[in-house]
């Protein structure tokens, strides 16, 4: 990967799905949208214009990405940018930017809240996947609610209160 290395946040707009290449290499793909914000004249805070990125990640941390990242959900993204230029299906040439991840991760500067657990340690639900676990995909930004080791087995959610296990010095980050 080389390229102009660029760090943006921004919401994911559109659900990742796990591909394999022809040489079975996983690799996913999605869209972002970063709405930036300035002061105007008067001193009040705008929204500029919405830019849209497709981001693509391969290999593990594809696999990763596609277990976790729900449309919605604030990220960080961090990789190289490059333009994509095609022709659409009308025959139109077509242009984008895109940027080839080196890193994704949830940005918690968001509203919402997310509990990691490791794909290696079934959760109490019975789950080996790494998942996020908090508010439902359609409904990010809103307060889960109460912190508690007990789960509701009619929704399949649980957050345990001691998460000492989930810190283990010299062990690799999830992402």
């Amino acid at each position: 990967m080389s390229g102009t290395t660029i760090t943006m946040r921004g919401l994911a707009g559109s659900v990742p799905e796990l591909r394999m290449s022809a040489k079975q290499n996983a690799w996913t793909s999605f869209r972002l949208a970063s709405t930036p914000s300035r002061r105007n004249a008067d001193g009040a805070w705008e929204d500029l214009p919405t830019m849209w990125v497709t981001v693509t990640v391969f290999k593990r941390l594809a696999e990763h990405v596609a277990a976790t990242v729900r449309k919605g959900m604030p990220l960080t993204v961090v990789g190289s940018l490059s333009q994509d230029e095609w022709i659409g299906a009308d025959g139109v040439p077509r242009s984008g930017l895109a940027i080839e991840a080196r890193s994704v991760a949830l940005d918690l500067q968001g509203p919402g809240t997310f509990v990691w657990s490791r794909g290696d340690q079934p959760s109490q639900a019975g789950e080996s996947a790494h998942t996020a676990a908090g508010p439902a995909p359609q409904d990010y930004g809103t307060d889960p609610g109460p912190v508690t080791d007990q789960v509701d087995e009619a929704a399949g959610q649980g957050v345990a209160t001691n998460v000492s296990h989930l810190v283990t010095a010299g062990e690799e980050p999830p992402f």
